[in-house]
């Protein structure tokens, strides 16, 4: 599982969440108030990862909120989408999004609006940006803000678009840093740099965790603070119970 997270920012400090001894999770960030919320990026005891994407920041509760329950709740993808199928159901309006979820056994994307869920699920692989594939969103997205959107969701589809011509050929986890880090048109690895202020976005942290089975799910984290073709990513292992010691090891590793 993977993630590039760009904001319009030219620097941000992941705040961590310990709180729970089967789960850990990056904390997201609420795009109209700023302030964090939920999960943008998470993992359980049971090798299941979520990560999400923002599609539309409306004035509603943040999606970051349904990515931590599934982290803290679901074992399976059948249960994730329960999760979120009583959600959307529920008396709380959600920011709209898509999530990816993965477990050793099985993807999953879930596209998400106030009042709306699609799902398609993978034994192999599956991309998700910053526009909805199933739901036909693109329109109402647009007029939410013509100018910008109308350009956002272009960048979103070339990036879509790209992604998903390098996973085919990719072999290992070598190429999915190699992707992380590329540049072609709507590059991957973003820098600020943009003709159109819109989409000056840069990529303030760069994700990919891997999980590999024995006996338990060996879980192993790796983290590149701003664009990943400048920076070092440093990886360290997630080992449950998160025990006080090993939430130490964690914060000495991370790059704040």
């Amino acid at each position: 599982m993977f993630k590039n997270k760009d904001f319009k920012v030219k620097s941000h400090t992941d705040e961590l969440a310990f709180e729970h001894s089967h789960a850990f999770g990056v904390q997201g960030v609420n795009l109209r108030t700023k302030k964090t919320a939920g999960f943008s990026i998470g993992v359980n005891q049971h090798g299941l990862v979520a990560v999400n994407s923002n599609i539309l920041a409306t004035p509603d509760s943040p999606y970051d909120l349904i990515t931590e329950r599934i982290v803290l709740e679901a074992k399976t993808i059948d249960e994730t989408v329960k999760i979120c199928e009583r959600e959307v159901k529920g008396r709380k309006d959600y920011q709209w999004c898509n999530m990816v979820v993965a477990t050793p056994e099985q993807l999953v994307a879930l596209e998400l609006t106030s009042s709306e869920l699609a799902t398609a699920q993978s034994n192999d692989y599956l991309v998700r940006t910053n526009h909805h594939i199933i739901l036909k969103t693109n329109e109402d997205i647009i007029d939410a803000d013509p100018d910008k959107n109308r350009q956002n969701i272009e960048h979103s589809k070339i990036r879509f678009n790209n992604t998903n011509k390098i996973l085919k050929v990719a072999s290992d986890v070598k190429d999915i840093f190699s992707l992380l880090k590329s540049h072609h048109e709507a590059a991957i690895c973003r820098h600020g740099q943009s003709s159109t202020q819109d989409l000056s976005y840069t990529t303030v942290y760069s994700y990919l965790i891997t999980i590999h089975i024995e006996k338990s799910p060996k879980i192993v984290f790796n983290v590149a603070k701003g664009p990943p073709c400048q920076h070092r990513f440093v990886r360290f292992n997630i080992e449950f119970p998160l025990i006080t010691e090993k939430c130490k090891q964690i914060k000495q590793y991370y790059p704040f």
